[in-house]
């Protein structure tokens, strides 16, 4: 094998790169073990609201008080900005991002007047010990 062959074959196993400190070049290994130490892993809540309306919100949040506060604002939601002032009702269990989403949506499809009895047994579900 000559050099240039040599080099043809380093280059294939090497993958550009965008971060914030500039355009690197790394091999595929490198870049998935960086991919995946450099995310933070976040902690999901759902909850629901009571309207001055006496309608129901429901959202999620990885910050409840900021988001509370947010909503009270009227600064986060454009359903929730006239119907102030707002009461939380239930919040669910933490949980991954993904988890949140399927149960957002799961509570959403609800009528009202089963939505934070869904809330709340998600909640014992998570709280049981194994055994």
């Amino acid at each position: 094998m000559n050099g240039d062959e040599n080099k043809i074959i380093k280059t294939q196993t090497k993958i550009k790169t965008k971060s914030k400190t500039g355009t690197g070049t790394r091999t595929k290994a490198q870049a998935k073990t960086r991919t995946k130490a450099g995310k933070k892993s976040r902690v999901w809540v759902v909850y629901i609201l009571h309207c001055s309306d006496e309608s129901l919100y429901t959202g999620m949040t990885n910050n409840i008080e900021r988001r509370f506060a947010a909503h009270n604002q009227g600064t986060a939601a454009k359903y929730t900005r006239s119907r102030r002032p707002l009461e939380l009702m239930a919040a669910s269990k933490k949980m991954n991002r993904s988890d949140a989403m399927r149960l957002e949506i799961k509570i959403k499809k609800l009528p009202k007047t089963k939505k934070i009895a869904a809330l709340k047994k998600t909640e014992k579900r998570g709280s049981q010990s194994p055994g």
